[in-house]
């Protein structure tokens, strides 16, 4: 079938094939590397980040969740990024009334047990951004870094989008 081709033509389906190959090669990769990772039995899921608030210079960092399969309790302890100054880990919990944001030092992971870090996670879980070097804008992404106390450190593509409290994956 492909005899009959000038060369021309068969030139143009190779390119278009390789083409579609890198198209399609670059989405699975980028689909995979965007939303889950796992290293040593800990599972992350879907970290996000959603636009800056104006007039603000600190982000804020969520993660669909944790899942900690290893066979030890462990602690994430700590989250860098090179777009932020510093980053903490924060909880919000309601006291009498009013809501109170708390740095807290590091959130536990037990056991086979899957722990939420989304917009509106029951314990109020997330990450601070402080001292972010340029606004974030939905669709934008960046690097950061989780921490543990047992497991090794896990390198995460974060992306940001528009807020949703319950967001799934």
């Amino acid at each position: 079938m492909l005899a009959n081709l000038s060369l021309t033509t068969k030139v143009k389906i190779l390119l278009l094939l390789l083409l579609l190959l890198t198209v399609a090669t670059s989405f699975k990769s980028n689909f995979l590397y965007a939303h889950e990772y796992q290293q040593d039995g800990i599972f992350i899921n879907h970290p996000y980040s959603i636009p800056t608030r104006p007039g603000t210079n600190n982000g804020v960092m969520y993660i669909v969740n944790i899942e900690n399969l290893s066979k030890t309790m462990d602690k994430l302890t700590s989250v860098t990024t090179s777009i932020a100054e510093s980053s903490e880990i924060h909880t919000m919990k309601n006291i009498n009334g009013v809501m109170k944001m708390r740095k807290i030092s590091s959130i536990n992971l037990p056991l086979n047990q899957s722990i939420s870090l989304k917009k509106g996670n029951p314990d109020g879980f997330h990450i601070m951004l402080l001292g972010i070097k340029q606004k974030l804008q939905n669709g934008d992404n960046f690097d950061a870094t989780l921490h543990f106390e047992n497991a090794p450190s896990i390198k995460v593509n974060v992306e940001v989008i528009e807020s949703k409290v319950n967001h799934k994956h």
